[in-house]
């Protein structure tokens, strides 16, 4: 019979942004046969503790190297624009980065999911580290425009 040891239970986190570490990474093909890197990014809650483990990857295609630069420029490395540079996965392993964490729905009625929406760098992560938050929110500067005149604002 087969047995196993189980983990302590871990939920996910709201919406939101937080620190994060990756904690494994590991060089993988993608189903396209592309190069990619699989990061284990575990989130860290604003108390301290250890929130769930995302996962991320980074698919080495030109149409997806914007995101490549943004999670060097998360985790402090900092290429300048043109330069070819090598990306090992055991670079990632124990760097810290700032990560919006999103929810995505699962295979089963119900289930959901936190998903990283995006590597957070420069002034809005040295606003986060130092306690400023900003508002993402996007405020209309207008009153409304109705082309047939008609406003229900």
């Amino acid at each position: 019979m087969p047995t196993y040891t189980a983990g302590k239970a871990v939920q996910n986190v709201t919406s939101g942004i937080y620190d994060c570490e990756i904690i494994k990474a590991e060089e993988k093909i993608s189903e396209k046969g592309n190069t990619m890197i699989k990061l284990d990014v575990q989130i860290i809650r604003a108390d301290g503790t250890r929130g769930p483990t995302i996962w991320d990857y980074l698919v080495f295609v030109p149409k997806s190297f914007f995101k490549i630069d943004h999670v060097l420029w998360s985790i402090g490395t900092k290429p300048k624009e043109g330069e070819t540079i090598n990306v090992e996965a055991g670079d990632f392993i124990g760097q810290k980065a700032v990560v919006e964490v999103g929810e995505t729905d699962g295979d089963n009625a119900g289930v959901r999911f936190n998903k990283i929406e995006r590597w957070i760098y420069g002034d809005e992560k040295a606003d986060f580290k130092s306690g400023k938050t900003k508002d993402r929110h996007i405020q209309s500067k207008s009153n409304g425009y109705s082309p047939d005149g008609i406003s229900e604002f």
